[in-house]
């Protein structure tokens, strides 16, 4: 099993962006209480998708979802909301990880 990286965040925090760089590109990383994405900025060489992944306060834990340029986990719905996301920039790397 992969290791994760813990991001550093503010107390309470209403969202979060982080920008994964590789030698290949760069990655762009969004997550809130609502709504979490990844996507492969524009420019790069990099093959690797981009991925991500949530989990509700209900303890729901989605697939994780990936494609080559954009994907995203829509808001939970009703009174659930997101307590952790996990996002990457390709299948076989530690995932950056966001706990609102």
């Amino acid at each position: 099993m992969a290791a994760l990286l813990i991001a550093p965040q503010a107390a309470n925090a209403a969202s979060k962006d982080y920008t994964k760089s590789r030698r290949c590109g760069s990655y762009e990383f969004h997550s809130s209480k609502t709504y979490a994405y990844s996507k492969k900025n524009d420019g790069g060489t990099c093959a690797g998708h981009a991925w991500v992944r949530a989990k509700d306060n209900l303890g729901r834990i989605s697939d994780w979802r990936h494609h080559a340029n954009f994907t995203s986990v829509p808001s939970p719905g009703g009174s659930a909301y997101y307590v952790t996301t996990w996002h990457k920039s390709q299948e076989n790397e530690d995932a950056w990880v966001w706990n609102p």
